[in-house]
């Protein structure tokens, strides 16, 4: 028996009620199971609880055996004194409060379907990637539509406290928390830490005074970069560095280079490589140095995509990287990069700024790049494809994922409307 399950039967009383009582002999009823606690604490809080004669409101605390209150601590734990029931599969051991005081105690332990909990184990046990692989063809459309819903939102929101977290960091500034949050996806996955690390070397404020002059631009990101560091491989390096040298006195910036070795290369084509996407981001903020107004003014994907659609500097249409000319010539992004910024930057920016100031238009406009937007294709969505789970759209790709990252690889099948729904067909 696993914890899990005794929450899952708690959370949907699927339990028989039938002359409930405690280990003591009262009567039980209850009247709200309380509200599940993934935090530390009681499993759930709040509950209301007729014992006996009187009806309590407090605690509800879940264990496999009695003693696993002791093993846990809870009896030396203030947190825990307003339990006001310890549900358990086997009550091998009476329980106390800190104080001393018994805690009313129900076993679960033949009162409830065997079948059923075949299914739970089946689910939680399942040897798939996706536990219910093979059972997924008999599930309510509805449930698997609802969970996309419940797990889109859940993506939203965890992509969101990164954006929160840089923002308090930057002081609560929005324009920077933008500008470092793009840096960071123009790295994509390779090298997204290194350009978030240039990105906090080279604040925006400094940018924004040399937006006009693209040379000056990038003499300052591939400065910082630390790619201006060697002997000059061409003309324009040597142009770039002897800008920077000015440049990095005027702002202080000495001392502020990164390691050339941050920057990967390995596996990747040479049109991400991070000389070409520094490059890019220079061009972007040659045109658009209000980062933080492009991203939650222009009305929707298209428009935004078209704008994020800049072609570099002559110099960068042919190389690739400094003194290595390009066979062939790059016009700026590609539709799937420029996806992957609307998806990876826009969209959690714009959930974090709804959240920010309570107003909905944001995270509607969020939803709507999404559901805008061709699905990803990934591993992950590969495998929803093989099950026959439609994607349409980035909304439902980025649902996916979330429930695979965070439902299926957890085994948290008993907290997925799929599992509860194909555990409620017995």
């Amino acid at each position: 028996m696993k914890e899990s399950i005794l929450h899952f039967v708690w959370q949907l009383q699927k339990f028989n009620k039938l002359d409930l009582q405690s280990t003591y002999g009262e009567s039980i009823e209850v009247f709200s199971i309380g509200n599940h606690n993934t935090d530390a604490g009681p499993d759930f809080l709040n509950a209301k609880i007729r014992i006996g004669n009187i009806t309590w409101s407090g605690h509800v605390e879940i264990h496999v055996n009695g003693s696993d209150w002791n093993h846990h601590g809870h009896q030396n734990d203030p947190a825990y004194d307003n339990v006001i029931l310890h549900v358990v599969w086997k009550n091998d051991l009476a329980i106390r409060r800190e104080d001393g005081k018994s805690i009313p105690t129900i076993e679960l332990n033949g009162r409830v379907s065997l079948d059923m909990l075949g299914k739970c184990e089946s689910l939680i046990n399942s040897p798939h990637t996706i536990p219910c692989a093979n059972q997924i063809g008999n599930t309510n459309s509805m449930d698997v539509f609802l969970m996309q819903q419940q797990a889109a939102i859940e993506r939203l929101k965890n992509k969101s406290s990164l954006v929160f977290e840089l923002l308090e960091k930057n002081g609560m500034n929005w324009e920077e928390t933008a500008y470092q949050l793009l840096a960071k996806n123009y790295g994509f996955k390779v090298n997204g830490d290194t350009f978030l690390h240039l990105s906090k070397q080279l604040p925006l404020k400094i940018l924004k005074k040399h937006a006009e002059n693209t040379m000056q631009l990038e003499a300052l990101l591939f400065g910082v970069a630390g790619m201006l560091q060697e002997s000059p491989k061409d003309d324009y390096h040597s142009a770039l560095m002897n800008e920077y040298a000015y440049l990095s006195k005027k702002y202080k910036l000495e001392g502020s280079e990164l390691h050339t070795y941050l920057w990967k290369y390995l596996r990747l084509r040479p049109g991400n490589f991070p000389a070409v996407r520094i490059s890019q981001l220079a061009a972007l903020l040659n045109r658009y140095p209000h980062i933080f107004d492009l991203f939650t003014g222009v009305g929707d994907a298209k428009q935004l995509g078209k704008m994020l659609k800049l072609a570099p500097t002559a110099y960068w249409k042919s190389h690739y990287n400094f003194g290595k000319p390009s066979a062939k010539t790059h016009n700026g992004m590609g539709k799937h990069s420029i996806e992957n910024l609307l998806i990876n930057t826009a969209v959690p920016l714009l959930a974090a700024y709804s959240q920010y100031t309570d107003e909905s238009k944001y995270m509607d406009k969020a939803l709507s790049i999404l559901e805008s937007i061709n699905p990803e294709k990934n591993k992950i969505t590969r495998m929803w494809e093989e099950l026959e789970v439609s994607i349409s759209n980035s909304f439902e790709s980025q649902a996916l994922i979330e429930l695979h990252n965070n439902y299926c690889l957890k085994k948290r099948c008993l907290s997925c409307k799929i599992g509860v729904g194909l555990i409620n067909q017995l």
